[in-house]
C-alpha cells in the first residue's frame, strides 16, 4: 500500500470535492425539479448563443442551439519563441525548415447546447484534431495530432466568434520543440448539423 504524504491526504479531500461540486446547470446537466424530475437546463444565452444560431444566419434572430459547422481556412508561418535578456545562457534557434509553412484547411463544430467544439485541421500544420470551447464570443481550443506517433505539431487556438464569422491565431510546435508555427484562420458557419 502506498503511504501519502500527511500534507497531501489533506489537500486530496479538497481537490475532488471541488472537481465534483459542479453546479448541474454550470455542467450543461438537468437539474431536478421540486419533484424530483428532471427539468432542462437553462438554454445558453447571450454571446455563445449568439456563437451557434444568430451568427450562423448573420442575423439577430434567435439562436437554434444546435450545433453548427464552421469551415475555413489559415495561413502559417514561422515563428520565434521569445526568450527573457536575463535568461543569458539560453538559446533557441528554429530548425531551418519549410514544415508546417503554408495555407491549409480548418473544420470545427460548435454544439449549441454546452458550446463544446471539436474539429479537424488539413494542410501542413494537419492532420490534427481540435477541441475545446465557444463561449462569451470566444474561441478556445487544443490542437493535438491525429496520429501522435508522427511527432507533428501540437499546441493551441485562441479565438472569437461574432457577425457571423470565427477568426483568431494557432500557436503550433513540433513535438521535439525544434519548429514553431504561428498561423491566422478564419471561418464561416456552413450549415446547421443534424
Amino acid at each position: 500500500m502506498t503511504r501519502v504524504p500527511r500534507r497531501r491526504a489533506r489537500v486530496w479531500p479538497v481537490i475532488v470535492s471541488a472537481a465534483t461540486a459542479c453546479a448541474p446547470a454550470a455542467c450543461g446537466r438537468s437539474q431536478p425539479d421540486a419533484r424530483g424530475t428532471a427539468a432542462p437546463s437553462a438554454a445558453p444565452a447571450g454571446p455563445e448563443a449568439g456563437a451557434t444560431g444568430a451568427a450562423a444566419s448573420g442575423s439577430g434572430a434567435a439562436p437554434t442551439h444546435g450545433p453548427v459547422e464552421w469551415r475555413g481556412t489559415y495561413k502559417s508561418a514561422a515563428a520565434g519563441l521569445y526568450i527573457p535578456p536575463d535568461w543569458k545562457n539560453v538559446r533557441f534557434t528554429d530548425k531551418d525548415t519549410t514544415a508546417g509553412i503554408g495555407e491549409g484547411a480548418i473544420a470545427f463544430r460548435v454544439d449549441g447546447d454546452g458550446g463544446r467544439v471539436v474539429g479537424t485541421i488539413d494542410g501542413p500544420i494537419g492532420p490534427a484534431t481540435l477541441d475545446g470551447v465557444a463561449s462569451g464570443g470566444k474561441l478556445t481550443a487544443t490542437i493535438r495530432r491525429k496520429d501522435p506517433s508522427d511527432q507533428g505539431f501540437t499546441g493551441t487556438l485562441i479565438g472569437a466568434i461574432a457577425d457571423g464569422k470565427a477568426d483568431g491565431t494557432l500557436s503550433v510546435s513540433r513535438a521535439d520543440g525544434s519548429v514553431i508555427r504561428s498561423a491566422t484562420f478564419g471561418a464561416a458557419p456552413e450549415r446547421a448539423a443534424r
